[in-house]
């Protein structure tokens, strides 16, 4: 038990570890990793059997939560050494930034940004409000689980209603929906889908416009 890192933020969480070949070996059904075994980015304030119960740990558990701060200092991939950038975004005249997922979002006529920090367990991004015309776009970030789809992501967010239409988005596969005065068009990349939602008059013609304004790392 203790915090793992997944979608640029940390949040509490539980996992199986298997002893094999004289090492334990972290499992986690939850939040498979791309290889299959959990990744490295867990850290475990306590290991138990379960044959005492939880109740111990769970005590422990939730004086760490609410008292400890994590900052991703820098990281490894693939050998190589980089440095954490010190803002996970940055938001300008030319719209939002974030260089960690590759995200970018140029601003559309009339919006403005808001809802710019995501905090577990939300998944959204960042949201753009246009007042006057009572428009509204989002970006929400999803982990791709076994059990979970790009359909069932996209329905998530968009309701039951509207007819699911198969399209592409940077030429990457994509599902979109329109109904009423919501559309949603959801986008795999790697372990994550990035779902943008537009709500209020002309819903459809604002999601489209989003679209052609967003762009992402693809992984």
């Amino acid at each position: 038990m203790g915090l793992v890192y997944a979608d640029g933020i940390w949040g509490g969480h539980a996992w199986a570890e298997v002893y094999i070949q004289d090492s334990w070996i972290p499992v986690d059904a939850a939040m498979p990793g791309p290889g299959g075994v959990a990744d490295a980015a867990r850290i475990f304030f306590a290991r138990t059997s379960v044959k005492n119960g939880l109740g111990e740990t769970m005590v422990a558990g939730s004086r760490v939560y609410a008292n400890v701060t994590m900052e991703v200092l820098g990281y490894t991939l693939a050998g190589r050494e980089f440095q954490a950038p010190p803002d996970l975004y940055h938001v300008g005249a030319d719209g939002y930034h974030n260089a960690g997922l590759g995200i970018s979002m140029k601003p559309l006529a009339g919006f403005t940004f808001g809802s710019l920090d995501k905090v577990y367990p939300e998944s959204i991004l960042f949201s753009m409000e246009n007042d006057q015309a009572r428009q509204s776009v989002k970006l929400y970030q999803e982990f791709v689980t076994p059990r979970s789809s790009l359909e069932t992501i996209l329905r998530r967010y968009a309701g039951d209603d509207g007819h699911t239409e198969e399209t592409t988005c940077q030429g990457s596969k994509a599902l979109k929906v329109a109904s009423g005065e919501r559309a949603a068009l959801a986008v795999a990349s790697g372990n994550d889908v990035y779902v943008l939602v537009a709500s209020g008059p002309s819903a459809g013609e604002t999601l489209q416009e989003a679209v052609a304004n967003f762009t992402f790392g693809k992984f």
